[in-house]
């Protein structure tokens, strides 16, 4: 799998959550955000997973899995997680090679940039 690859197939992944997880017959309700749940529902404690062992990308996904999963619905949080998941594997896969660390920085600062726009409407501070 090519360096590419490993930027572009989580950025995919997560970009696809979200669509699912809009609803068209959701609207934002006052201080919430678009398929936020109504249940008051928040996760008290969210599965980091492995770290990376690359702070820029550990911090970024600590952030979405804390803000975005306590915003999404619940039907749709499964599929995130899978998300999720699925970047810190191929980014740990990653780092696994010394030479990779440097660029791996810059692809987790890259997409943590991505995802502050993305993620503007559920109120996620990057």
């Amino acid at each position: 799998m090519s360096k590419r690859s490993f930027v572009l197939l989580p950025i995919c992944i997560l970009c696809s959550t979200l669509l699912l997880a809009c609803n068209k017959s959701d609207s934002p309700s006052a201080g919430g955000a678009p398929g936020a749940t109504s249940s008051g529902n928040t996760p008290t404690s969210v599965s980091s997973g492995d770290k990376i062992g690359v702070p820029e990308c550990d911090e970024y996904l600590a952030k979405l899995e804390t803000c975005v999963l306590s915003k999404l619905l619940d039907s749709m949080k499964t599929n995130f997680k899978n998300g999720i998941e699925m970047s810190r594997k191929a980014w740990r896969e990653m780092a696994t090679d010394p030479a990779n660390k440097a660029e791996l920085v810059q692809i987790c600062k890259s997409t943590k940039e991505q995802a502050r726009e993305a993620y503007k409407s559920y109120g996620c501070d990057f």
